[in-house]
């Protein structure tokens, strides 16, 4: 994982958070340069969490791993735009922030075509 290192997730004009631990949240506004694979683990193993964002950052990570390794086909999703709407849906409503209302149904229905192209290497 390291080799792929670092990943952005969220708009390239915010500000970096860095993810210290799994209590670490980031407000609207951020983003989170993933420089270290400590860093990647904490957001990978907070993803299962009840909380929309970490989905959304778990799923996104997942994702752009992938894609700097080879798999699958990204076409579909950079041509849908997934892949933009997720990073600024990550830092429109933040890390670790349980997004509520629509913010949190648009977290998690990207989190879910992310997921699906991170399983099968291609889009729903």
């Amino acid at each position: 994982m390291a080799t792929y290192l670092p990943i952005t997730l969220g708009g390239a004009g915010a500000v970096d958070c860095q993810i210290a631990s799994a209590k670490t949240a980031c407000s609207p506004g951020h983003k989170i340069i993933v420089d270290s694979t400590n860093e990647a683990n904490i957001i990978f193993n907070s993803s299962s969490a009840n909380d929309a964002s970490l989905k959304l950052a778990g799923q996104l990570l997942a994702t752009k791993l992938g894609i700097k390794a080879g798999k699958g086909d990204a076409t579909c999703l950079n041509s849908a735009g997934t892949i933009a709407a997720a990073d600024n849906a990550l830092t429109a409503y933040g890390y670790n922030t349980k997004p509520t209302g629509a913010a949190r149904q648009t977290d998690l229905s990207l989190s879910s075509q992310l997921e699906y192209w991170n399983r099968t290497g291609t889009c729903l």
